[in-house]
């Protein structure tokens, strides 16, 4: 085999290439994909590889040789990486500890010590790796190749491929299950990358942030070990006439759209944490849906979805920021309709004092409810972009709880007397349209009029805060 002499300058422009190309790869791979939909599709491929079942998921089983190449393109980026540093002198020690010896005991408990920081120090994005390895990823990158060679590697990844596509175990196949270690430490190598491609990229790893929270810091705490969400956003509306009463609560729990839970497993989760707080109201969204709300301009998500209201992220995640002519078109659509919507409230109310002197009673009183009913409809359409098409008041109140719960207050219900105000207005519009022996007193008439003037002119306070509100 001829040898090649290379000068000290040609060695170095060789190093400096290697180290170009392994991290143009990682740069590739993470504009391709990302770390947690890669656990996914690699704990799928798992499932695939060590059960009966072929890879099935989404429906697509080419999906594992295209995940197959990612995994190849890491696995020739951590080499190339590792052969850099090593031939620059790195000192990358790592210890093979023997199974139930002191220094392996030790080394798991200083692990389980150093959980939470890492939690808190990468946002809970990393599982796999010590606290040392995060600090240094090489080390994670050493260990992974100590255990197996790049050439181990390739036939590895080329058995997952054939019998994840098979009906056959390859632990019945092959009388061994070492394949669990290979994905684990397959999910180190992802974690370590991850951490070298947001060095790269200038990315400062960022605590959890709950800060914010005071002293609803343990139910966001209990939320997050229960959910596991992505994001939480909080958003405080001022109660009405008082600010020595409970600010309403409203909290945004954003989750990845590969969680492997589907919504209504979250939802009865998230109605315990609301059920007994009636200022508190709490709803889950996927982050495909947060971003195509933002995008369109919804005004309650982009009042909601701000870095002033983000009180707790997983892992850093960008939203999609609108232009400010797209805000100020946005913020002219949500008056526009809200006006119109309003204008109609303030006709009923009128109608309803008109037929109220009239001694038209029954029409009174619907007309009361058609101007409560248009007022949650209008601010729903106005700050939502939709609406619940009911004629239920109750069920108006429940579609508006997050987006103005400070009407709610006007028609409360609760006690016997508000039950009673309350039920007034739900009867009136069957029973004053349909029924014949419909009645209703002057005073009953009186007592809703003076509580629908206050949901009118509450709303039009509401709305005109939240416009401005927003920066433009």
């Amino acid at each position: 085999m001829e040898t090649v002499n290379l000068t000290t300058s040609e060695n170095r422009d060789l190093r400096e290439q290697t180290l170009a190309d392994a991290r143009d790869l990682i740069a590739e791979f993470f504009h391709a994909t990302d770390l947690e939909f890669l656990r996914v599709e690699l704990w799928q491929f798992l499932k695939a590889v060590t059960t009966e079942k072929p890879f099935s998921f989404l429906g697509d089983p080419s999906t594992v040789l295209c995940l197959e190449r990612h995994l190849q393109k890491i696995i020739k980026a951590c080499r190339l990486l590792l052969d850099v540093a090593e031939e620059n002198g790195a000192q990358l020690n790592t210890i093979d500890l023997q199974p139930f010896s002191y220094a392996q005991i030790e080394a798991d408990r200083q692990y389980m010590r150093d959980v939470r920081e890492l939690n808190d120090r990468h946002g809970g994005m990393i599982r796999r790796l010590t606290l040392a390895e995060t600090e240094q990823p090489l080390l994670a990158i050493k260990r992974v190749f100590s255990t197996y060679s790049y050439e181990q590697w390739q036939e590895i990844l080329e058995d997952w491929v054939e019998y994840g596509l098979s009906k056959v175990s390859i632990c019945e196949a092959t009388g061994e299950c070492v394949e669990i270690i290979q994905y684990e430490l397959l999910e180190s190598l992802l974690e370590a990358v991850y951490l070298i491609s947001r060095i790269d990229q200038g990315i400062p790893f960022k605590k959890r942030c709950l800060g914010k929270l005071a002293g609803n810091k343990a139910i966001i705490e209990l939320l997050i070990a229960a959910l596991d969400p992505l994001l939480i956003f909080e958003v405080k509306h001022p109660a009405p006439e008082s600010t020595e009463q409970k600010p309403y609560r409203d909290l945004l729990i954003v989750f990845a759209d590969d969680n492997q839970k589907t919504f209504k497993e979250h939802q009865p989760i998230v109605e315990l944490f609301s059920a007994g707080d009636e200022k508190l109201c709490c709803s889950v969204h996927k982050l495909s849906d947060i971003h195509q709300a933002l995008a369109s301009g919804q005004v309650y998500f982009s009042l909601t979805c701000t870095s002033e209201n983000l009180i707790y992220q997983r892992s850093a995640t960008p939203l999609p920021k609108m232009l400010p002519e797209t805000l100020s078109q946005l913020i002219e659509k949500s008056k526009q309709a809200f006006a119109t919507g309003m204008g109609k409230a303030r006709n009923f109310f009128d109608g309803a004092a008109y037929y109220q002197q009239a001694n038209e009673l029954a029409l009174s009183m619907f007309m009361l409810q058609q101007a409560a009913e248009t007022t949650f409809r209008s601010t729903a359409i106005a700050l939502y972009g939709s609406e619940r098409r009911t004629h239920s008041i109750r069920s108006l109140k429940r579609f508006n709880h997050r987006l103005a719960p400070q009407l709610n207050e006007v028609f409360p219900g609760g006690s016997p007397d508000e039950e009673k105000l309350l039920q007034l207005l739900e009867d009136a519009y069957l029973g004053a349209r349909y029924n014949p022996d419909y009645r209703t007193s002057e005073q009953e008439v009186q007592s809703i009029s003076s509580r629908v003037l206050c949901l009118l002119e509450l709303a039009e306070a509401v709305f005109e805060e939240r416009m401005a509100a927003i920066r433009v």
